[in-house]
């Protein structure tokens, strides 16, 4: 059993969704831009290093509609990840 979220409906079950930590500055180091939410920062928001960045691919994978406030819960290392950015 991999990663769930809300709403979820089992589309594909070869469909893997791996999960990567970062240091800060993600966003700034890669060039990459938010299309929704804000940035990681555990400086100001201490409960981030339990939040989540998802790309748009995983989103779509996912069927999210409104992604930024969802949980994602993985089972396996019991954390329950709060979407931030999107």
């Amino acid at each position: 059993m991999g990663i769930r979220w809300p709403n979820e409906i089992p589309k594909d079950t070869s469909t893997t969704i791996t999960i990567y930590s970062s240091d800060a500055d993600l966003l700034k180091t890669t060039g990459m831009h938010l299309l929704e939410g804000r940035d990681i920062n555990i400086n100001q928001y201490p409960a981030d290093s339990f939040s989540v960045l998802l790309n748009e691919t995983a989103v779509k994978t996912m069927g999210l509609k409104n992604p930024v406030g969802q949980i994602i819960i993985n089972p396996f290392d019991k954390i329950d990840w709060h979407v931030v950015e999107l």
